[in-house]
Formats: C-alpha cells, sequence, structure tokens
C-alpha cells in the first residue's frame, strides 16, 4: 500500500528528505489502503477523492452512534451467554479504535500535505498499526465465536449454572496475540500478503463448517433427549441438559443467521488486498483500495443491524426507549413479568435454570401431595362400616 510521503508536495524535496525518510520507508512498512495523493494530482481526482473522504466522513459519524447504541445493548441488555456475549463486546469493542484510527487518516488524507508534519506522522503510523490489528481481529473473530458455542455443548450438564468465565478469556488470550502478530507481519512484510489471506479464509470456513455441525449436533441430542424408544443404549438426558440444548439449538441458529453475512464481508474485504500483490494500474488500485474502506464501512454497518434484527431482547428494548422518549417516564408502565394470575416472576438470567428446576420440584410435589390427599379421601369414602369397630 501507498506510505506517508505521498502527503508531501515533491516539488520540496527539501521538506520530503528531512521528514519522511527517516521516518518512514516503503521497503520497510506497508500502510493499509493509503492513496498516494502525488499520484491522484496526476490522474486529476483530487476533487473527487475529496468528496468521496466527506462521505465517508459521513458514514463513520453513522458509525460511531450506530456503535454506542449497540455497545449499550450488549453491556446492558445481555440476550445471550454471558460468555458469548463478552465475545460479541470484544467484537464490537474494536472497532471503536478501528474508527477512530479511520477518521485521523481520512482527516489527514481529506487535509492534505499542510496539515502534516513530523509529529503528525507518528500519529499517522501509529493509526495504521491500530487500524490494522483492528481489522485482523474483525476477520479472524468467527471461528472464536463458534468455539464459544463448542464449549456449551461439551460442557451441557451445567454450562448455564456454572458459567465457566474462562471460556472468553481462553478464547481472547488466543485471538489477540493471533490477530497482532498477524498484522503486524502483514505491516512489516513478514510474510506474504496471499498468507494472510489464506489464514482468514480457512480460519473463516473452518468457522462455518463447524457451526453448523455444532448445530446439527445439538438438534440431534435434543430430538434424543426426548425419544420415547426403549433401547439399551439410550441416554438418559436431565431437565436441566434438554433447557441447555434448547438454548444452544436457539444462540447456534441466531448465530447462523448473521455469520454468512462475517464471512462474505471477511472474504469481500481480504480478497481486495491481495490485488495489491499484482501490477495494476495506480488508477485500478486506488479505486480498489477506495472500495476496500467503503466495504469495511459497510461491514461495520451491517453486521449490528443483523445481530439487532434477530435480538428480540434488543427490539424490546428501543421500543421501550423510544416510547419513554416519546411520552415521558409519567407514561411509562410496569415491565415486571407476571405470572397468569398476577405474581411477580423472579427473571435473573443467572439463576433462572436454578429457579426453573425449584419451581419444577415445587409444583411436582403439591402436585403429588394433592394425589396422595385424594387417594385417602376415596380410602376413607369406600372403606366397609364394620372397619371402624376392628
Amino acid at each position: 500500500m501507498m506510505i506517508a510521503e505521498s502527503f508531501f508536495d515533491k516539488k520540496n524535496p527539501a521538506h520530503l528528505e528531512d521528514v519522511v525518510e527517516p521516518m518512514l520507508d516503503s521497503s520497510e512498512e506497508r500502510f493499509l489502503t493509503f492513496i498516494n495523493a502525488t499520484v491522484v494530482e496526476e490522474l486529476g481526482w483530487t476533487s473527487s477523492l475529496r468528496d468521496l473522504y466527506l462521505v465517508e466522513a459521513f458514514l463513520l459519524l453513522l458509525n460511531w452512534i450506530q456503535y454506542i447504541y449497540t455497545f449499550y445493548l450488549l453491556v446492558f441488555v445481555r440476550a445471550v451467554h454471558f460468555n458469548l456475549n463478552t465475545m460479541l463486546i470484544v467484537y464490537g469493542g474494536q472497532y471503536f479504535f478501528s474508527m477512530l484510527s479511520r477518521t485521523i487518516l481520512v482527516y489527514y488524507q481529506y487535509m492534505g500535505m499542510e496539515f502534516v508534519d513530523e509529529s503528525s506522522l507518528g500519529v499517522i503510523k501509529l493509526a495504521n498499526y491500530t487500524r490494522t490489528i483492528c481489522l485482523f481481529i474483525a476477520f479472524y473473530i468467527l471461528p472464536f465465536l463458534v468455539l464459544e458455542r463448542f464449549f456449551a455443548t461439551f460442557f451441557l450438564l451445567d454450562y448455564e449454572q456454572r458459567g465457566r468465565p474462562w471460556v472468553p478469556v481462553v478464547l481472547v488470550a488466543v485471538l489477540f496475540p493471533t490477530s497482532i502478530f498477524s498484522a503486524i507481519a502483514y505491516i512489516r512484510f513478514w510474510v506474504p500478503v496471499y498468507v494472510n489471506i489464506i489464514s482468514f479464509m480457512a480460519l473463516n470456513l473452518a468457522g462455518t463448517v463447524l457451526l453448523l455441525t455444532i448445530t446439527r449436533c445439538n438438534i440431534s441430542m435434543h430430538k434424543d433427549s426426548y425419544s420415547v424408544l426403549k433401547r439399551r443404549d439410550f441416554r438418559h438426558y436431565s431437565l436441566s441438559e434438554r433447557f441447555q440444548l434448547a438454548e444452544n439449538i436457539k444462540t447456534c441458529k441466531w448465530l447462523t443467521r448473521v455469520q454468512f453475512s462475517i464471512v462474505f464481508y471477511n472474504i469481500l474485504c481480504t480478497s481486495m488486498l491481495l490485488l495489491d500483490q499484482f501490477n495494476f494500474p495506480q488508477s485500478t488500485l486506488i479505486r480498489v483500495y477506495i472500495a476496500f474502506n467503503f466495504c469495511c464501512i459497510l461491514y461495520a454497518l451491517t453486521i449490528p443491524l443483523m445481530v439487532f434484527y434477530y435480538t428480540p431482547k434488543w427490539i424490546n428494548e428501543t421500543q421501550r426507549l423510544l416510547k419513554q422518549l416519546r411520552y415521558g417516564r409519567a407514561m411509562t408502565v410496569d415491565s415486571t413479568l407476571r405470572s397468569t394470575f398476577g405474581k411477580e416472576m423472579i427473571y435473573d438470567s443467572k439463576n433462572q435454570g436454578v429457579i426453573y428446576f425449584q419451581r419444577l420440584d415445587e409444583d411436582l410435589a403439591a402436585s403429588s401431595m394433592k394425589q396422595h390427599q385424594k387417594e385417602l379421601r376415596r380410602g376413607k369414602r369406600h372403606s366397609p362400616p364394620n372397619e371402624y369397630f376392628l
């Protein structure tokens, strides 16, 4: 990719030699989709490209608004298991830094060389490293989201009750070093670009296959748990295992609806990076860089919308906030969950499994007691008269 020396006017070689060359060298570092302003000026695209920067800045503003609200939903309206929710927070949180770094790069590319000095070059380098690392996290994260569901299936018996918060810690501990090393290797030319592209595509496709396999496995076990066939090899599933299987199926189907979009954008964006290795004209490469940047923005806009569309809790929370904004606090209604007979229901995501089985035991005990009392009354009614004189 083009380096930051493109900001400087070739007519001022002294300034270019004193500032740019000591800091940046195209033989040492690669800048992600950094467009050469000198080439743009020679092509006569300066005005059009500045207009595109304004459009990109507007879309970045929409990204900021959307992700602030999405982050609020992730933190305060948890719709999935805590471990998967933690991975989604990592997935969404990295984009704040990606947006910030891209905003900085767009600002400097729009303003031009007169706003770039030695300190600005340090900011540009930092923004380039930050954005590249964050994008690599986004490109790698899908299989790690699926691995969380693998652990949920493996620890079927008590995954909801025990939680196992070490799962996201382990996944993040593998994801971050992998992404950081791959990003630095990309920037520093340690490995060819096609190695990064192949690793992206292979891991995303492997994550897709693993998710489909886990979903089928959970559906099969869920059917077996309700099987009435009497076989010697039939396994008895407890109520907690059935509950976890149902949760796994629901979450896997939810993740399946989103993962195809993630795979599509990951493959589309990473394949564009591969074109930089071929001897295309500069005008073609500039078009590819522009397309890559806009694809990344569309990626960031589309995925949260799809997650929102398939998450009823987020929709309900949004409707509640809109009603509150429209009518004010005086018109808010009691949203406490209540039973059919008006009794308040306890709904805590951490304890809902325990509460469910406690209430089930209470209902079974009460039903058994009623049946026992009914049998006692029936026995007294049909007892012979002389029985009392024995």
